[in-house]
């Protein structure tokens, strides 16, 4: 606990700090100060030494003999008032708990929302205007998410971007991305290199919200440098990890596949930093694209591995991020044969040459298949990337075993 310098006109005693540090949150964005959350009454008493509280919120997880202990000081701590007392209650207690407490002001009932906790303490200051100051900061900062998501959202290739690829490349290339919260951590972008090959990158960034929303800002600020070794997977690999990891605040890192795909001769190069593993469908099969690596930003001068495959024929090379899949800590996670199942109809489409409304309907199935899997209480950000590969003449020295990638 950092005690406020200023004084802690309230002070917020819960046991969860979490839960207590959101109660500090929402009054803050009403306008209240000095609000200290802390977890035990000995942590509260000594802040009895940085100034008298106007307002106690006290969670019925406290033992009643610490909160005895906690009253008796502030009586002793000088002359005045005593603080106004809100409690906070589980879901099915009554609004005044046993005898033996002092009756509180007001009563707060978990689940805990931001209204009701500023209404109740409002209440308890006598100061109704608490929530028109609450709606302004929420109308305030549901304005500067949604400039963030915007501004995030234009990061991305472009529908109008992915159909010149197609033309130039001869691949479909289609994406979906749906957010866990306003603004996420996962980002996506797609690189012609030249003689008709192409890089491919998906990251996924650690947290959800504000702060991994920002990092993927620098991310594609690092991407946008026009020297980088776009067509060398393990340097670029290598490259992001050594600049985030310099970027990145302590504990904040990045998952990240990167792929250089050649369209003529079906065929990819790759490098894993700790993103889950590709996966190609054609008519007849699914295969898994290795992936294995640490994630970027964890530690300086990582060496990352780079991997080979030739794609068997035309089909669907799937691209996502651990949000199209996992579930949480309960429910079960959507399994690969699941996905492969998904892909097969738009790899037989991709056959047939109709490669961006088979990349389309790979993305779209992709979508369908984790709405078949809710995950309650559990919102990770969902990205995909479906490239369609078509018929195409194999190479000269394909029956000779070429042996490895073309660059």
């Amino acid at each position: 606990m950092t005690p406020s310098p200023m004084g802690a006109p309230i002070i917020v005693l819960n046991p969860d700090l979490a839960e207590a540090r959101q109660i500090a949150g929402w009054l803050r964005a009403a306008g209240l100060g000095a609000i200290s959350s802390v977890r035990t009454c000995d942590e509260a008493i000594f802040m009895l030494g940085r100034g008298r509280p106007s307002l106690l919120i006290i969670d019925d997880g406290v033992p009643e003999r610490a909160e005895q202990r906690l009253l008796r000081h502030i009586r002793w701590a000088g002359t005045g008032d005593d603080p106004a007392l809100v409690r906070l209650v589980g879901e099915n207690a009554p609004d005044r708990l046993a005898s033996g407490r002092p009756m509180a002001a007001d009563v707060i009932h978990k689940p805990l929302t931001a209204h009701d906790v500023v209404l109740r303490v409002g209440t308890a200051m006598q100061r109704p205007d608490l929530i028109g100051r609450l709606d302004s900061a929420r109308d305030q900062t549901a304005q500067h998410l949604e400039a963030a998501r915007q501004m995030q959202i234009a990061l991305l290739p472009t529908p109008d971007q992915l159909q010149i690829l197609r033309a130039d490349l001869g691949v479909g290339v289609a994406a979906l991305y749906r957010s866990g919260e306003a603004v996420g951590g996962d980002f996506w972008g797609i690189w012609p290199t030249g003689r008709g090959r192409f890089a491919l990158a998906i990251a996924d960034f650690a947290g959800h919200g504000l702060s991994a929303a920002l990092n993927t800002f620098r991310l594609h600020a690092l991407l946008s440098e026009q020297t980088l070794p776009r067509g060398q997977p393990t340097r670029m690999t290598a490259l992001l990890n050594q600049r985030l990891h310099g970027l990145l605040p302590r504990g904040q890192y990045a998952t990240m596949i990167y792929l250089h795909i050649d369209p003529g001769t079906r065929s990819a190069v790759w490098c894993s930093a700790g993103g889950p593993a590709p996966m190609f469908v054609s008519v007849a099969a699914s295969h898994d694209l290795v992936a294995r690596g640490l994630p970027l930003g964890v530690r300086a001068g990582t060496v990352y591995r780079r991997q080979w495959m030739r794609f068997p024929g035309p089909g669907i090379l799937a691209v996502f991020s651990d949000g199209l899949f996992e579930s949480g800590s309960h429910d079960p996670e959507v399994p690969r044969t699941d996905i492969a199942e998904a892909l097969a109809k738009p790899a037989r489409l991709a056959a047939t040459g109709s490669l961006m409304a088979a990349a389309q309907d790979g993305v779209n199935r992709l979508e369908a298949l984790r709405d078949l899997h809710p995950c309650p209480g559990y919102s990770d950000d969902i990205m995909a990337i479906c490239v369609a590969f078509g018929p195409a003449a194999e190479p000269e020295n394909a029956g000779g075993g070429h042996s490895g990638p073309p660059s």
